[in-house]
């Protein structure tokens, strides 16, 4: 799973707009939402800023990432 997959994974589990958590996160929604369709890919200061946003810790992503693989 991309990290982008498993963010937009997590802001549907949380239930917010796409837009909500984008100005959270001090992003631009359209660049969010490309983003997250898979039309570009997160920079990394991008990545943290949603993590932040949605109260996640980013390591979540590998960790969890990790254990589908195993």
């Amino acid at each position: 799973m991309t990290p982008e997959k498993w963010i937009a994974a997590k802001i549907k589990e949380s239930g917010l707009k796409i837009y909500f958590v984008a100005e959270k996160a001090g992003i631009d929604n359209k660049n969010l939402s490309a983003t997250l369709n898979g039309r570009r890919r997160f920079k990394v200061e991008e990545f943290l800023s949603v993590c932040r946003a949605l109260s996640l810790d980013p390591t979540a992503y590998t960790r969890e990432k990790g254990e589908a693989n195993a």
